[in-house]
């Protein structure tokens, strides 16, 4: 450790410091800015609708896949007047001033990590900072690039934005698709890991990415939710479904934890393995052939480190990155396919997976028998290209955030030995309503996850005491969690204004702007049916 100096601020990283007037009213200005493109927006389609212009309409309804136009939309009489008022908002804004011994503990926190010409590098799953040298960083940066990259070349990036260009074009939505982001690697730190005080494990960041990786994303999600529903294999999306299933697996007797962990799961996935997840997708659900090229081209992906261009050092050009657009949602495509190799070895319904973490119950357990499916486990993913380690647990496992019991199915919150818990602290640059419900919602968090009171008070002693560490003064209590079956939302077409928030701004901003929206398009008005308070909402942004 002697080229790293640990720095643990003690607080949660997502405080939001008060912004200065001029950082306020530059972020306000933007935001109006996007508003008023959104409304003109809408006013332009909504005239097209009553003049029954089809070619229009026909081109409203297509399928964009999330991606924002670069046109900017037409002005218009109607709007301006409205449009006047709001940056006359703006110039009026009044502020008051109203320090706080947090605020000016985060302002001296960042002066100091400013002043150190030191690198600030965040922990990959706790909240420790570390603080390297610049020359140390760089080695390091560029050890953990050069173990899995190769510098590489402009034709090799023509050849790529021509093939998207293409798809984009089939698509129709070429206009839409900025080019490919040159973001900056960087590196977290694992300082999870056993081995970290030796050998300093990394995690290496790509968030270069294509637009075109929205397109395949929506394409997977849509793939992989099918190949759920029709094979009803166990891949989790969050501790409740978990919790779900554990809760549904009774009356084994003799019964064992088998949990595995697939070993650096994104950079495993080879572009043989996708083919093969891909073939078995088409086998059970549609996948056309222009979807499938999409979902492979965004694996074509690029690393920039300064001026340099790298690949990954497989024949072809293939790498899902950590940060990609898609990148979650290719592992998921991943799993499903995994998850149908091991229902031979393990049932489907006492066997699941999150991500890159599974986890099995085995019945009438004995020693050859889990380490027969230890064995299975290794070879199969073997065949695929991955490396796993296997765990077994008799009574017990820790899984996500949860810990499971066996002997009376039960089950309770569960963290890591050096993770401590932090919130946001209650006089952060929040909006009230946020601050005023951390205490309501982590005691929602918790009951959730404790399977009896009982359970939730034997650990919720450390989480109260982060939160009063963190500026409040309202104790956890347990909620009995409420099982109420899912409701059908009625979907509206909701244009939303989204001004930061600063609690030095003394100016009612959402009244304010509610109160012109009333007056500009009140009742009887034209333009009522889609600018009013059910239409238009007001939700603030952070900082």
């Amino acid at each position: 450790m002697a080229n790293l100096t640990k720095c643990n601020l003690g607080y949660s990283l997502k405080n939001i410091p008060i912004p200065t007037r001029n950082a306020y009213l530059k972020s306000l200005i933007h935001q109006t800015e996007n508003f008023i493109k959104r409304i003109r927006w809408r006013l332009f389609w909504f005239e097209r609708h009553e003049n029954k212009d089809q070619d229009i309409i026909n081109d409203e309804s297509h399928e964009n896949f999330g991606l924002k136009t670069s046109n900017s939309p037409p002005s218009n009489a109607e709007l301006y007047n409205f449009e006047g008022e709001l940056y006359n908002m703006i110039s009026n804004i009044k502020f008051s001033d109203h320090p706080n011994d947090f605020q000016e503990k985060m302002a001296q926190d960042l002066k100091t990590l400013k002043s150190g010409n030191k690198v600030v590098v965040e922990a990959d799953k706790t909240t420790n900072l570390y603080q390297v040298s610049p020359e140390k960083y760089k080695e390091t940066l560029l050890n953990n690039i050069t173990k899995d990259y190769k510098l590489g070349n402009e034709d090799e990036r023509k050849l790529v934005d021509d093939s998207t260009r293409s798809l984009a074009s089939k698509l129709g939505i070429d206009d839409r698709l900025e080019k490919y982001s040159e973001n900056q690697c960087f590196l977290t730190y694992k300082d999870h890991k056993e081995n970290f005080y030796t050998a300093h494990p990394c995690r290496l960041i790509n968030p270069a990415k294509s637009d075109l990786g929205n397109v395949s994303k929506s394409i997977i999600e849509r793939t992989v939710s099918d190949i759920r529903k029709k094979t009803c294999v166990n891949q989790w999306k969050s501790t409740s479904d978990v919790l779900e299933w554990f809760r549904s697996v009774q009356n084994l007797k003799k019964a064992r934890f088998i949990k595995f962990d697939i070993v650096e799961f994104y950079p495993s996935i080879s572009s043989g393995l996708l083919d093969r997840a891909l073939t078995y997708a088409k086998s059970i659900t549609d996948l056309t052939s222009d979807e499938e090229e999409i979902i492979k081209l965004t694996k074509r992906s690029f690393l920039f480190n300064g001026k340099q261009c790298w690949v990954k050092k497989s024949e072809e050009n293939f790498d899902v990155t950590m940060g990609s657009l898609d990148g979650a949602e290719t592992s998921e495509l991943i799993g499903v396919y995994l998850l149908n190799k091991i229902t031979s070895i393990i049932p489907k319904e006492h066997l699941g997976l999150y991500r890159d973490d599974g986890l099995a119950i085995i019945g009438n357990s004995n020693g050859p028998k889990m380490d027969s499916i230890r064995k299975k486990l290794h070879a199969t993913f073997k065949r695929e290209g991955l490396k796993i380690t296997v765990d077994i647990h008799d009574d017990s496992v820790n899984y996500l955030d949860v810990e499971l019991f066996l002997n009376d199915n039960s089950y309770r919150p569960y963290k890591k030995p050096n993770d401590t818990p932090l919130y946001i602290n209650a006089k952060s640059n929040h909006p009230p309503n946020i601050i005023k419900n951390i205490p309501d919602m982590i005691s929602k968090r918790l009951s959730s996850i404790s399977s009896t009171e009982q359970h939730f008070n034997d650990t919720k002693r450390e989480y109260d005491v982060a939160l009063e560490s963190s500026g409040y003064d309202q104790p956890l209590s347990y909620q009995t969690p409420q099982l109420t079956p899912k409701k059908r939302r009625r979907t509206r077409n909701v244009i939303w204004f989204n001004p930061p928030y600063s609690t030095n701004v003394k100016t009612e901003l959402g009244r304010r702007f509610f109160s012109i929206l009333d007056r500009h398009f009140p009742v009887g008005h034209r333009l009522h049916k889609i600018f009013n308070r059910n239409t238009v909402k007001l939700s603030y942004s952070g900082g």
